[in-house]
């Protein structure tokens, strides 16, 4: 589910300047960067409460590092974030993420990547959503959707010595969000509140340096706005042509073999939240016959791609499967656990399609879907 985040960068340049010249008074920066800490949201006590019932019989599950507290809401890890100490403006980036599932599948809401803006006292809720309701099965994605407007008139965020915290604030579902909730709350109704417990870096939030013995210094503050990425798949080719069939190893039956073509992972939300690369195939037809898709096995291999930039996250491929046992259901062909998934990665297969005796020589075709969730 991405996904929408930005996050604010602090650098502090110092410029010396030579005796001569007189220094002009430096403002100090009052943004301090948020570093940890978590926040606690239930969505909605109805909706839990209607996926949870007899009407519903849904599901739910958490991602990404949430977890659910003991009276139902849920705890989202705080990820990244900015304070200005001087004008308020918070800016809290949580991981994680709660989907929600009722009747059999055809009623989905998911919602990640949750991100609490203050401005000028003014507070919303952003998320990345994706729902599907019964008058419209088909999912669809809302990224970086204004779900929530925030009610502050009971406080505002304060900062203790490095902790930063927001009480339990009121939330009221937007008109943007209404939607993204698979339209089943009118915009204006009530939500759950919200509150979350942060920690800043209150060292890194100002001060300037102490200037030379017979010079000066002044210090300038660079930002730069940097928004969430996407969390994209791509192949290199869209046909894979397998060998001829030929005897296998112990000459007991035939097997067709060949490559995956490679696919490409980039993981860019910055959230490091985890991803899973799965394929199924279809059954094998031909104008004379079928090969049933457990026929399909492969093995899987997987590598991180070193771009020059930052540390390269870890990657797993997925287990081997043999014909007879293979992709006529979601196999893993690679995944990456949370904490580890950003970057770019690519996922390769090598292919064996074991071929029953009893199968008209002609030729075959299947379709194999990759799908990254």
């Amino acid at each position: 589910m991405n996904l929408g985040m930005r996050r604010a960068a602090t650098v502090l340049v110092t410029a010396g300047l030579a005796a001569a010249v007189s220094a002009l008074p430096a403002s100090a920066n009052t943004t301090v960067p948020v570093t940890g800490g978590s926040g606690d949201w239930g969505v909605k006590l109805s909706f839990r409460n209607y996926i949870k019932g007899p009407v519903a019989h849904g599901s739910t599950e958490l991602s990404g590092g949430a977890t659910e507290n003991a009276d139902g809401t849920y705890s989202f890890p705080v990820v990244s974030g900015s304070y200005d100490t001087a004008t308020g403006k918070t800016v809290i980036q949580f991981g994680g993420g709660v989907a929600y599932e009722g009747h059999g599948g055809i009623l989905q809401v998911q919602i990640e990547d949750l991100r609490l803006e203050i401005v000028n006292g003014e507070g919303d809720l952003y998320a990345d959503m994706a729902s599907s309701s019964p008058s419209s099965s088909e999912l669809t994605h809302y990224p970086d959707v204004n779900l929530a407007d925030l009610d502050l008139s009971g406080g505002q965020p304060t900062l203790n010595g490095t902790t930063l915290s927001l009480g339990s604030t009121p939330a009221t579902l937007t008109e943007e969000g209404s939607p993204a909730f698979a339209g089943f709350y009118a915009p204006g109704s009530e939500l759950d509140p919200i509150s979350f417990s942060a920690t800043v870096d209150t060292g890194s939030g100002g001060g300037q340096t102490p200037p030379p013995a017979g010079g000066s210094s002044a210090d300038q503050q660079i930002l730069a706005d940097v928004a969430a990425g996407p969390l994209t798949l791509s192949v290199a080719d869209g046909t894979v042509q397998l060998s001829g069939s030929a005897l296998d190893g112990n000459g007991t039956h035939q097997t067709a073999t060949g490559a995956l073509n490679t696919a490409t992972v980039s993981d860019l939300r910055g959230t490091n939240a985890g991803w899973n690369l799965v394929g199924q195939v279809s059954d094998f037809t031909g104008d004379v016959g079928t090969i049933g898709a457990e026929n399909l096995g492969w093995q899987p291999s997987a590598a991180a791609v070193d771009t020059g930039l930052g540390t390269p996250g870890t990657v797993t491929a997925g287990n081997a499967v043999q014909p007879g046992q293979g992709l006529g259901v979601a196999r893993t062909l690679a995944s990456a656990a949370p904490g580890s998934s950003a970057g770019t990665f690519t996922a390769d297969a090598q292919l064996t399609l074991g071929i029953p005796a009893d199968t008209v020589p002609g030729d075959y075709a299947a379709v194999l879907t990759l799908t990254l969730s």
